[in-house]
C-alpha cells in the first residue's frame, strides 16, 4: 500500500466529514463482509481513517478463511492495531452473540456491507452463488434481530457488454431488469436481481437496507482490469512502451468508478442514502481513447509509442454506450456532490498511473504551480535571512528555536517540508523583548522588522522579517501598502493559567482579540452566516483607535506573564482550540538540528511538542490531498532578488510599497525631484 491508495482511503474519509457525515457513520460499528473485491479493503481504510472523528467505531472485515490480499490488510493492522479481521460470517456472528454488554452501555449497533464480486469467475459456478445467497440471509435474519442494524448489498456487477439499445446510453434502476428480460435465468445478469428478491422478502426490515450496483472500478489498489480499460493501457504505456489504437476507441464508452469515488458513494448512501432503494454506482463514462490520450498528455518523458490497427469501423458509425445511469445517488445529500464526490477524469488516471508506477513521495503540482519554479529561490533567500537573525540572537544571547513546521520539516526532513514556502522561530517573550530591540537595528539594508511599532500599516498578529525588494503576498495582504516581501514568522509562546477552565477562558480572548484585529485591519466586512448584524460591528470595530487595539491584545498576551503557572500558548491563536496548551518545561533548553545542510536550535523537547502540536503519527508523510501550503499566495515577485549576482547591482530600481510606477534606482532622482 502505497501513498496512493492511502491517499484514496483518506480522501474517501474526507468527503464524509465535508458532508458532515462522519459522525452518522461513527454511532456503529462497521463490519465489512467479503473481499471478493478489493474495494473491501480500500473501504476498510476508509472507516479507519474515520475513526479519528469518532473513536468509538470499530471496523470489522469478514473474509473466507484468509484474506486474498494478506499484506493490505497487516499494512491495515500495521496502521490501526484495533482493525479486527474474522475468517468466517459464523464466527463473526458468534462473537455478536456472545457479546456482553455493560449495563451502563446500549447494546453496540453495526453498518453492515456485503461485497458480492460478480466480476469474479467463481461466480460461474452454481455453488458459489448458492453460498452468497445463503450469507445474505444470515445477515438480514441477524439485521432483523437487532433494530438498529443497517445493511448494505454492494453487487459488483457483471460489465455490460452489448451495446445498449438507441432508446437509451444509460441504464437507470429499474431499467435494469427490463434490459435484461431475455437473458437465461442461469445469466449473472439475472442472478443480480435474484440477490435484491432476497432482499425484497424482508420487508419488515425495509427502512434498514439497500442495494448498490457497483460498476466497474479501477484506481490505486485495485490490481485487477475489472472489466474497464484503464490498467490494462497502463501497463502497455509504462511496460511495453507502446499503445495500440484501435478505431472503435472513439466510439465505445463504458461507465466506470474511480475508487475512491465508488468508496465515498458507499459510505454515504450507508449514513444517508434512502433506504429500501437500489443504487447505482459509477464517477462518468469513459473511452479507452481517452484514457490513451491523458496518459501522453500526463506522462510525455517516457516517451511512449502509439500504434494504430483499423479494423474496418467507419467514422460515420454511431457511438455505442455500456453504461450506467448513476444520477439518481445525488439525490442522497443536498450539497452539489458533483463537486466533492466525483474525482476529474484526469486526476484518477494520473493517480492511477502513479500508484502504478510507484511513485513516492509526491507532490501534487497544482498546489505548488504559484511559485513558478522559485520555490527552491525563496527558501534559499529565507535561509540567508535566517542565518542573519541565528547570528543576531548569538551575538546577543537570545534564545530562539526552529518552530511549527520548520521544527518538523528539521526533525523529518532535515530541512523545508517538500510542500512548505516559510520558515518559523519561536521564542519566549523575555526574549523576545531583547529581541525586539536590537533585531531591528543590526539587520543588514537588505531586510526589514516588520511589526505596528516599525511600520504603522502592518497588524499582522505575529512579527515578520521581510526580505527587501521582493513580493510574496496573498489576495488580502496585496492590499495594503507596507513590505509584502518573502518573510519568516516570529511566534511569541506566552503563560497561560494552570487550570483548563482558565485556559479555555485565555484562548477565546487571544482568538477574540485576533478577529478584532482582522476586522478593524479589513476594507469591507466578509460574509459571515450574521450577515445583517456582523457589517454594524465591523464598522463600530472600525471606529476604535489601531493604538488602544494592539496595547489591549498584548495586555491579553501578557495577562499571566507576572504569575507562577507552568503552560504556555502560541500567540498566533492558529490551531489553539484544538491542541491547547503547552507544558512550559518543554521551552526550556535547546538543541541542535540540521536544516538544509545548516545548523540551527530545535527545542530539546521536539518530540513532545511535536507530538502535541501534529499527532503521534508526525513522521509520516500527509496523504497527497493535504500536500499544500497553507498560504494563499498569489504574488510572487523576486526582482533583483531572483539572482545571486543581480541582488546589489545598481541598475535596478528599490520595491516602493505605493507601486512599480513610483520605483526608482537608488541615488537616482526623479524628473519632478530635479525640477
Amino acid at each position: 500500500m502505497n501513498e496512493f491508495v492511502y491517499d484514496v482511503m483518506n480522501s474517501a474519509a474526507k468527503v464524509m466529514r465535508k458532508l458532515k457525515m462522519a459522525k452518522a457513520l461513527g454511532r456503529r460499528d462497521a463490519v465489512i463482509v467479503g473481499d471478493e473485491h478489493e474495494i473491501a479493503y480500500v473501504l476498510c481504510g476508509a472507516l479507519l481513517c474515520l475513526t479519528k472523528d469518532t473513536p468509538q467505531l470499530k471496523v470489522n472485515l469478514i473474509v473466507d478463511g484468509e484474506p486474498r490480499h494478506p499484506e493490505f490488510v497487516q499494512e491495515l493492522k500495521n496502521q490501526w492495531p484495533d482493525f479486527i479481521l474474522w475468517n468466517s460470517t459464523d464466527a463473526w456472528l458468534d462473537s455478536v452473540s456472545n457479546r456482553e454488554t455493560p449495563e451502563c452501555e446500549t447494546e453496540r449497533r453495526e453498518n453492515i456491507f456485503q461485497i458480492a464480486n460478480l466480476r469474479c469467475p467463481a461466480y460461474q459456478e452454481p455453488s458459489k452463488r448458492g453460498e452468497t445467497v445463503n450469507e445474505l440471509k444470515k445477515l438480514l435474519d441477524h439485521c432483523e434481530a437487532h433494530p438498529e442494524n443497517l445493511f448494505q448489498l454492494v453487487t459488483c456487477i457483471p460489465p455490460i457488454t452489448e451495446a445498449l439499445p438507441a432508446v437509451t446510453n444509460a441504464i437507470a434502476e429499474r431499467e435494469y431488469e427490463v434490459i435484461f428480460r431475455d437473458y437465461p435465468e442461469d445469466s449473472l445478469e439475472k442472478y443480480v436481481i435474484q440477490l435484491e428478491d432476497c432482499m425484497r422478502g424482508h420487508e419488515q426490515i425495509a427502512k434498514r437496507i439497500h442495494a448498490v450496483r457497483l460498476d466497474r472500478v479501477f484506481g490505486p489498489g485495485i490490481t485487477e482490469s475489472d472489466g474497464i480499460w484503464t490498467l490494462d493501457v497502463i501497463k502497455d504505456f509504462f511496460d511495453r512502451k507502446t499503445v495500440t489504437v484501435y478505431d472503435r476507441d472513439r466510439h465505445d464508452f463504458a461507465s466506470a468508478s474511480y475508487v475512491r469515488d465508488a468508496v465515498a458513494s458507499l459510505l454515504l448512501l450507508m449514513a444517508n442514502g434512502r433506504k429500501g432503494n437500489i443504487f447505482h454506482v459509477s464517477s462518468w463514462e469513459l473511452s479507452r481513447f481517452e484514457i490513451i490520450e491523458n496518459l501522453y498528455g500526463s506522462f510525455p518523458e517516457y516517451e511512449c509509442k502509439m500504434e494504430t490497427e483499423h479494423e474496418g469501423w467507419h467514422s460515420d458509425r454511431p457511438l455505442e454506450y455500456r453504461m450506467l445511469n448513476a444520477r439518481k445517488l445525488r439525490m442522497a445529500h443536498a450539497s452539489n456532490l458533483n463537486k466533492v464526490l466525483y474525482t476529474t477524469k484526469l486526476n484518477a488516471l494520473k493517480a492511477t498511473a502513479r500508484w502504478y508506477i510507484g511513485v513516492q513521495n509526491h507532490i501534487p503540482k497544482s498546489d505548488i504551480n504559484v511559485y513558478f519554479g522559485r520555490m527552491d529561490r525563496i527558501r534559499y533567500l529565507e535561509l540567508e535571512l535566517l542565518e542573519e537573525v541565528d547570528a543576531i540572537c548569538k551575538q546577543y544571547g537570545i534564545q530562539y528555536f526552529l518552530s511549527a513546521g520548520t521544527m518538523l520539516g528539521a526533525v523529518r526532513h532535515k530541512g523545508f517540508i517538500p510542500w512548505d514556502d516559510d520558515v518559523d522561530i519561536g521564542m519566549l517573550p523575555e526574549d523576545y523583548k531583547r529581541f525586539l530591540e536590537v533585531c531591528p537595528e543590526h539587520l543588514s539594508l537588505d531586510y526589514g522588522y516588520q511589526t505596528f511599532s516599525t511600520e504603522q500599516t502592518s497588524h499582522y498578529i505575529h512579527d515578520k522579517i521581510r526580505i527587501r525588494n521582493t513580493y510574496f503576498s496573498t489576495k488580502y495582504s496585496n492590499r495594503y501598502e507596507m513590505m509584502n516581501g518573502v518573510y519568516i514568522d516570529i511566534f511569541i509562546y506566552y503563560k497561560t493559567a494552570d487550570r483548563p477552565g482558565k485556559q479555555k477562558k485565555h484562548i477565546r480572548q487571544i482568538k477574540f482579540m485576533r478577529n478584532v484585529l482582522g476586522a478593524h485591519w479589513s476594507l469591507k466586512p466578509k460574509k459571515t452566516r450574521y450577515k445583517h448584524l456582523y457589517p454594524i460591528v465591523w464598522r463600530i470595530i472600525k471606529k476604535i483607535p489601531w493604538k488602544w487595539v494592539h496595547k489591549y491584545n498584548r495586555h491579553v498576551l501578557e495577562k499571566y506573564e507576572k504569575k507562577n503557572t507552568h503552560y504556555r500558548l502560541d500567540s498566533t491563536g492558529f490551531n489553539l482550540v484544538k491542541v491547547g496548551a503547552v507544558p512550559d518545561e518543554w521551552f526550556h533548553g535547546t538543541v541542535e538540528a540540521e536544516f538544509c545542510g545548516r545548523k540551527f536550535p530545535i527545542l530539546e523537547h521536539y518530540d513532545d511538542f511535536l507530538r502535541h502540536w501534529y499527532g503521534n503519527h508526525y513522521m509520516e508523510l500527509l496523504p497527497l490531498s493535504d500536500r499544500k501550503s497553507v498560504h494563499d499566495v498569489v504574488r510572487i515577485d523576486l526582482g533583483q532578488n531572483l539572482f545571486d549576482e543581480t541582488m546589489h547591482d545598481p541598475r535596478f530600481r528599490q520595491a516602493d510599497v505605493r507601486g512599480e510606477l513610483f520605483e526608482k534606482i537608488p541615488g537616482s532622482e526623479s524628473v519632478a525631484e530635479k525640477e
